[in-house]
């Protein structure tokens, strides 16, 4: 919905022309993410909870990261309902606004460190595949959630606490620290945006860089250290899918994990840089950009889905299991009839190399009898 003139009479016209801008992002933006992200996200969760994927303890971990995405969805409703409808809040403000700043710290904190803790996985079985079986365990992963959500729940405490909300009483357009407390107000506007950029992204942005080349050292320098269970105990065909399963989490991870670079480190960056300026800027170009920055966040929290079906095979096998009896069919169809095919052409080349033997062994009798005969 583009914002007039009436609605904001004290603007100047290019501010309006701005507001408009912003407004139409909010909606049009906010729309499209929701949707793709809601139905990737239920979608991915629903494939995560398969047995082959919950069993690995990497499964586990993009399943909490499923949930938290989800969880960051929800509270997006409330900026387009406001910033993109633009319907007036009517709810009891102060807890409305603890609540939602509450839930999107704890999300956005909550996933990125369970983009560190695959990373952290991926790393223990390539760098120590024997013992990889006793700590990489999906009852080892559930711990490590839980351990990482209290943690979290204990930093972002602050925020449902009387000092944040309304940043003055009356004041119904802004959240923050409430001014009648001083020493929080100073933490929240000075100290809090560096814990905040150091813990959401600087810190788990370095443990994943460091993973990721530490994963990839390991693979080149020995491809065979992935696999998470001795070669001695396993037959070839075993041997074989323990590395399509772990190659195929690698491919899962490092799809995430460029997702997470590309979306959410530039924006937290800007961000900073932006609230630490001493650049003077209208509220009209403030509210401009804030809605790209929080489309392009959003987008690291609907797209996961649509690029692990991009990248993985074993993704996309586990999925279609969840479609329609008819497209199943057809997949199961066109399997079988491959599988026919190569059936025939082995039983075409059994048959030819017979009859090669028959004929062989027929003209071999005949020279037998021929020097019978001359013998004779």
């Amino acid at each position: 919905m583009s914002a007039s003139k009436s609605y904001y009479p004290s603007f100047s016209p290019l501010d309006l022309y701005y507001l408009s801008v912003s407004s139409d992002i909010f909606q049009y933006g906010y729309i499209v993410f929701l949707i793709i992200g809601f139905i990737g996200n239920i979608c991915q969760i629903m494939t995560f909870l398969r047995k082959t994927m919950r069993n690995i303890s990497t499964g586990i971990f993009f399943l909490a990261l499923s949930v938290s995405n989800i969880i960051y969805l929800l509270v997006s409703i409330y900026v387009l309902m406001i910033y993109g409808f633009q319907i007036s809040d009517q709810s009891n403000y102060p807890k409305t606004c603890q609540f939602r700043h509450y839930m999107i710290y704890l999300s956005t904190n909550f996933s990125a460190w369970m983009l560190t803790l695959i990373s952290c996985d991926r790393w223990i079985r390539s760098q120590f595949p024997i013992k990889a079986q006793r700590f990489c365990t999906p009852r080892t992963a559930i711990y490590s959630i839980i351990i990482a959500l209290i943690f979290d729940c204990i930093l972002h405490i602050h925020i449902i606490t009387p000092m944040f909300g309304q940043t003055a009483p009356g004041v119904t357009t802004i959240c923050g620290a409430d001014n009648r407390y001083p020493i929080y107000s100073y933490f929240y506007t000075e100290i809090w945006p560096i814990i905040s950029l150091l813990t959401i992204t600087v810190i788990p942005a370095i443990c994943m860089l460091f993973f990721l080349i530490a994963i990839t050292i390991n693979v080149q320098t020995s491809r065979n250290r992935i696999i998470p269970i001795q070669q001695t105990n396993l037959n070839r065909h075993e041997q074989r899918r323990a590395r399509f399963l772990q190659r195929q989490m690698f491919i899962l991870m490092f799809v995430t994990l460029m997702v997470f670079f590309l979306t959410t480190f530039p924006v937290a960056l800007m961000r900073f840089i932006l609230s630490n300026s001493n650049i003077q800027q209208s509220f009209s170009f403030s509210l401009l950009l804030l809605s790209i920055l929080e489309v392009i966040t959003l987008s690291n929290y609907s797209l996961n889905f649509y690029l692990h079906c991009l990248t993985s095979k074993l993704f996309r096998k586990e999925f279609f299991k969840y479609i329609p009896c008819s497209i199943s069919i057809t997949f199961r169809q066109s399997n079988r009839a491959t599988n026919i095919g190569i059936t025939q052409q082995y039983f075409t080349h059994r048959q030819q190399g017979t009859v090669t033997q028959l004929m062989g062994h027929r003209s071999n009798t005949n020279e037998l009898g021929k020097n019978n005969t001359t013998n004779i």
